[in-house]
Parts: C-alpha cells; sequence; structure tokens
C-alpha cells in the first residue's frame, strides 16, 4: 500500500514526518506519495543508497517543491547539481517551510 493510498484513499492523518531508508528503494517510495508530497507537505528524513538513488530522490523532491538539507547543524542545502557528493543522510522540507 502506498502512503497516498493509505491518506486519500483510506482516510487517515497525513504524517508530518516521514523517515525512510529502504536501501535504494527511495525513488519507489517517494513515487508512492507524490500526493502527500504536494498536499500535505511533511518533513522527510533519508538515507540515500548511492549515487542513482540521490539523483532519483532530488528529481521527485525538487519537482514536487522541496529543498534537500544535509542532515547535520545548520542543515545547510545540498548542492542538487552533485549527487556523487551528496551525504548519506538528508532532510527534505518543503520550499515554503525553508523560506
Amino acid at each position: 500500500m502506498t502512503l497516498d493510498e493509505f491518506v486519500f484513499v483510506q482516510g487517515n492523518a497525513p504524517p508530518a514526518v516521514i523517515k525512510i531508508d529502504l536501501e535504494g528503494g527511495e525513488a519507489g517510495a517517494l513515487a508512492g506519495m507524490s500526493r502527500l508530497l504536494r498536499e500535505s507537505r511533511p518533513c522527510l528524513l533519508l538515507e540515500l543508497h548511492g549515487t542513482q538513488s540521490a539523483a532519483d530522490a532530488q528529481r521527485q523532491l525538487v519537482t514536487v517543491g522541496y529543498r534537500l538539507h544535509r542532515m547535520q547543524r545548520g542543515y545547510p542545502e545540498v548542492d542538487a547539481r552533485q549527487p556523487a557528493r551528496w551525504p548519506k543522510h538528508i532532510v527534505a522540507l518543503a520550499a515554503e517551510v525553508v523560506g
């Protein structure tokens, strides 16, 4: 079951925070919550597994209006142009939350 189904079909409350650690399955999970990301804007804590996973996550999240940050003090923004240099752990915040 996708998170979109869980929230929008079954009528459950949308989560405010989502932790994703799927050993390379991040893109599939993000695809299954695209409406949730657009409408509810939860904070995401992601563990990325590899350059392709980072590039896929970046593409999907930026498309729905998220900015990606390092999971460290001050949450510096990740340089989306260099997914090979991304940290393994990131925080994704809706752009309007970041300011």
